[in-house]
């Protein structure tokens, strides 16, 4: 049974949301430096690194994967890197291929299947620092990713691993897009984010097919225009069927 309880007149899931998303509060981090980390196709990720307040030679290491049109800089990454470094922890925010911080350095764009450039990541930092128990925390979109990833990871389990957390992830992207389809305020959102970011990303590399949205658009079509030509699927349905 859950815990949580809401404040009062906070009971409804959509006024927690939509509060949660635009009364950040104070999100700064502590100054950290960045990791560049390259993928095999030639792209490459960066990871925004925080260590805690202590150093300490074994801390854990936490790394974070945003969700749907997000990036390192999205109100929950730094807030919770803020309650891991109190904790003792070294966090690592992670811009997804074509976001944030990392936009210029990949020709690729992140969709909910890129579970193996978590793989990737979390390889390196092994490598990179050794002898320390990592967790990966994805959210929303990132959640699927990283379940997925942690599912992969069975077959070929990786030895630095110790722990993987989901936030709210879509793991039926199938019905998680039906349900956004009915709610087109959150559609709308996130069909804005995407669209801005794709927007930008080819202005980095124009040599890339262009594709013109329409006006009008909701997250499948999208998907369907966009995600699913660049990733190999045959439409969107395809793809939600085999990234979930």
């Amino acid at each position: 049974m859950s815990s949580f309880c809401p404040l009062p007149l906070l009971g409804n899931p959509h006024v927690q949301t939509i509060l949660g998303n635009f009364m950040t509060g104070n999100h700064r981090t502590s100054r950290g430096h960045r990791r560049v980390v390259p993928l095999p196709d030639g792209d490459r990720v960066v990871l925004h690194e925080t260590p805690p307040r202590a150093i300490h030679p074994r801390e854990p290491i936490a790394l974070l994967v945003h969700g749907l049109g997000g990036s390192h800089r999205s109100p929950y990454m730094p807030r919770m890197t803020r309650r891991l470094n109190d904790l003792g922890w070294r966090v690592l925010r992670m811009d997804l291929r074509g976001a944030g911080a990392g936009m210029r350095l990949a020709r690729r764009f992140y969709c909910a299947a890129c579970s193996d450039d978590i793989r990737c990541v979390v390889e390196y930092l092994a490598a990179a620092l050794p002898d320390r128990p990592i967790a990966v925390v994805g959210f929303s979109l990132g959640g699927n990713i990283v379940l997925k990833f942690a599912g992969e990871a069975a077959a070929r389990p990786l030895p630095s691993l110790r722990s993987v957390a989901a936030v709210a992830p879509p793991i039926d992207l199938i019905r998680c897009s039906e349900l956004l389809a009915r709610h087109t305020f959150y559609d709308a959102f996130f069909v804005h984010l995407l669209t801005s970011q794709v927007a930008q990303h080819q202005r980095y590399f124009p040599d890339l097919p262009k594709v013109v949205f329409p006006r009008r658009m909701n997250l499948r079509q999208f998907d369907d225009l966009y995600t699913a030509p660049r990733w190999g699927y045959a439409d969107a349905l395809d793809y939600y069927r085999r990234a979930s």
